[in-house]
């Protein structure tokens, strides 16, 4: 590929989107040079007004709200379920009674949004956008995440499920927001430099809309095709780890794994504990990271986060659910590359160091 002098958006991510869309299940795939630029152009193309109200879990990386703040929206922040951090459809029916305009739904941790949520905002007709940066290769009632839905943006940053180093794509049923989102992610040119820079090429390009730079060079593109090819047998690894994390913890007093139970559609991105009441969370990190374990917290909630505890609104029903469980958990290791002894001393080492 490097071969080719070409290394800017070109014929690797025309095939990249072509094969992601055989693995959705024939969506209309743009690939971005982000999630977060898949979702500012999903919310870009539904002109929303100066102040629309955005309904946005709180549980979430900050980009799920920023794209709404960079549509000139108005963040609301809604609360989450306890048994998997995902949007509660509860929060979200009260919020629609206070008015809602669109609302990003995020599959967390690879585990897919609840029917219900699709069903409040097609009911209510108000968009969803699915921030879906966990969920690659996710399954629910439709059929493959991303594969049924108007506004789907995924995620190939390095620590994905498929990953192209940094990188994403939206997916699409509707042939007018993927005109849209090819022109809007190259400032609204409408076209790529493939095209423009042409031998022959003598067209001077327009911009038909005020877009933003969010493509996905084609030296990028070539790793996420790389990764798509093997994606399956990376997938069944990373279950294998996930189930092997819940045989052992299964037993381990006041201690549970979120969700509980292995969800059949998920893409197991996340593997999430809660720890027991009064644990220093702290502590237990370090403990790990003396011992070569690695661990993070997905996600501080955003209404604890200064701007937004400054300039969002807190939906109706509250944050009472993702504030009860906002200081227990913590992601362990999860990738393809574990074995089930690395998964054993994980927990073993965690277990050590429980009250």
């Amino acid at each position: 590929m490097l071969r080719s002098g070409w290394l800017t958006t070109g014929t690797e991510a025309e095939a990249f989107e072509a094969e992601l869309s055989e693995f959705l299940g024939g969506p209309e795939v743009v690939s971005t040079s982000s999630c977060t630029a898949a979702l500012e152009i999903a919310l870009a193309s539904l002109a929303l007004e100066p102040g629309a109200r955005v309904g946005v879990p709180t549980w979430t990386f900050p980009a799920s709200a920023l794209a709404a703040v960079r549509a000139g929206a108005d963040v609301v922040l809604l609360d989450v379920e306890p048994t998997t951090l995902n949007l509660s459809s509860e929060s979200l029916e009260a919020a629609f009674a206070e008015g809602l305009d669109a609302v990003v739904g995020v599959h967390f941790g690879g585990v897919p949004l609840p029917a219900e949520v699709r069903e409040f905002c097609d009911s209510a007709g108000v968009p969803l956008v699915e921030d879906a940066a966990h969920a690659f290769g996710a399954t629910d009632d439709r059929g493959p995440v991303g594969g049924a839905g108007r506004f789907t943006c995924f995620s190939f940053y390095a620590t994905k499920n498929l990953t192209s180093g940094e990188g994403g794509a939206l997916a699409t049923t509707d042939p007018e927001v993927a005109s849209f989102a090819r022109c809007y992610r190259l400032h609204g040119l409408g076209e790529g430099s493939v095209d423009r820079y042409r031998p022959g090429s003598l067209d001077t390009p327009d911009v038909a809309v005020p877009g933003i730079k969010g493509n996905l060079p084609d030296v990028l593109a070539a790793l996420g095709r790389s990764q798509l090819a093997r994606f399956s047998a990376l997938q069944a690894r990373r279950r294998h780890a996930a189930v092997r994390y819940r045989e052992r913890l299964g037993d381990v007093e006041d201690l549970e794994v979120v969700p509980a139970d292995a969800c059949v559609g998920s893409a197991d991105h996340l593997l999430v504990v809660l720890l027991p009441e009064g644990t220093d969370r702290s502590h237990v990190r370090m403990q790990l990271s003396e011992r070569g374990i690695g661990s993070s917290v997905h996600f501080p909630p955003l209404h604890r986060l200064s701007w937004f505890h400054d300039h969002a609104a807190v939906g109706p029903s509250g944050v009472a659910g993702a504030e009860s469980m906002a200081d227990r958990v913590l992601s362990l290791p999860l990738h393809p590359g574990l074995t089930d002894g690395d998964v054993d001393r994980v927990v073993d080492v965690l277990v050590e160091d429980l009250p």
